[in-house]
């Protein structure tokens, strides 16, 4: 049975004391972060669809990785980040060689720290938008700006007024005046949240009179983070069809209606038992711990994944229930 976030701290919060932690909340989610990363469960698993106009692939922040992918209706393969640096691969390639076949695949590049680069050589200043009153300068950047220097910068903020409307031509005028001060950044390397948002925020290049979208973050991350995928061979002003079984990346839960991604709170409360003992030195109490909560996860696991589909007897045989044809001639 899924629970929520509100009933896990209800539940657990005699437990709250294991990672010495007066917020129940931040030690549910502590030890739920901790389940998550011990295996690929499959429950933290989704399929997702992209329509990819440019030659990388981002994902959002609550995803970790691509498992598995076709890309325009054909199964494509994946590859490492150190692809373009095997002897006998194909090299660098932002610069694909020539004879080299069109999309074959889909390559990791790693996690950057926003989902899309600022567009323009000349370097964009920066706006952030979200539900928060957090007021003015409240999301710090780090970047390199247009003579390749090494800049830390403050984004200017604003609270959504309607974000199903989008931002009209005053409202860009008052986030650029805000962002004056700000200096173009080419590329950026770290972003920084503020404590206690409690609603995603969104952050925006100012370019040409226009916002330019590079991100969508999780309010509980303060350094946020988002993995990409390179297209090698992708043809410009195409778009790709491309489905893809993801990992799950937990984020930390926030509202008491937030669900738990797992069925049970057994293993949160072995996990968080884990934690306490781990923190007190005693290994091997945390490892005993550690190990019941994996056991209780995988006990589910095995029965998430039962089929209750139907059981081929003889494909090869008419009216099997897994009969290859529905003409005799061709079961042999």
């Amino acid at each position: 049975m899924i629970q929520t976030f509100g009933q896990a701290k209800k539940k657990l919060a005699q437990f709250a004391s294991s990672l010495g932690l007066g917020d129940v909340g931040a030690a549910v989610n502590s030890a739920l972060d901790e389940l998550a990363s011990t295996r690929n469960w499959q429950r933290l698993r989704r399929v997702r669809r992209f329509a990819v106009e440019a030659g990388t692939v981002a994902l959002p922040q609550d995803c970790g990785q691509i498992l598995r992918a076709c890309m325009n209706g054909a199964p494509v393969s994946l590859r490492g980040p150190d692809y373009d640096f095997l002897m006998s691969g194909p090299g660098d390639l932002d610069a694909l060689p020539e004879g080299y076949r069109y999309v074959t695949g889909l390559q990791d590049r790693g996690f950057f720290p926003v989902m899309y680069d600022p567009a323009s050589a000349g370097g964009v200043r920066l706006a952030a938008f979200g539900t928060d009153d957090i007021g003015p300068a409240a999301i710090r950047v780090v970047g390199t700006d247009a003579s390749g220097a090494r800049v830390s910068s403050s984004a200017a903020y604003k609270r959504w007024e309607d974000p199903l409307l989008g931002v009209d031509g005053e409202t860009y005028a008052a986030v650029e005046a805000s962002a004056a001060s700000q200096t173009g950044l080419v590329t950026i390397e770290r972003v920084v949240l503020p404590e206690g948002l409690s609603g995603y925020v969104s952050l925006y290049g100012l370019d040409g009179g226009s916002f330019a979208f590079l991100s969508s973050m999780h309010p509980a991350v303060r350094v946020p983070e988002f993995r990409r995928y390179r297209v090698p061979g992708f043809s410009a002003g195409e778009t790709y069809r491309l489905l893809a079984e993801v990992r799950v990346r937990f984020m930390p839960l926030l509202d008491d209606r937030d669900a738990l991604p797992f069925e049970t709170l057994l293993p949160v409360q072995y996990m968080l038992q884990s934690l306490y003992y781990m923190n007190s030195g005693e290994v091997k109490q945390a490892d005993e711990y550690r190990q019941r909560a994996d056991a209780a996860l995988v006990m589910r696991e095995a029965a998430d994944q039962e089929r209750a589909g139907v059981v081929v007897l003889n494909t090869q045989y008419a009216d099997s229930l897994g009969e290859a044809s529905v003409t005799d001639w061709f079961n042999i």
